[in-house]
């Protein structure tokens, strides 16, 4: 099994300017995982308004 680490950073414009967000999270898996997988986690983790914000950042660590 391959355990994966990424590092994604996020921004989302509001009234009063930009909010960042960043987080950490892990991807076990026999295969390497695809971008549109990423991104299925990535938005699961943002919840409903994950469509307001912007990838800046994605890496492995």
């Amino acid at each position: 099994m391959i355990k994966r680490h990424y590092s994604v950073s996020l921004i989302r414009a509001s009234n009063s300017g930009a909010e960042y967000s960043h987080f950490n999270f892990r991807v076990k898996s026999f295969f390497p995982q695809d971008m549109k997988y990423l991104k299925k986690t990535i938005d699961s983790h943002l919840g409903e308004n994950h469509d307001e914000y912007v990838i800046i950042s994605l890496s492995r660590l």
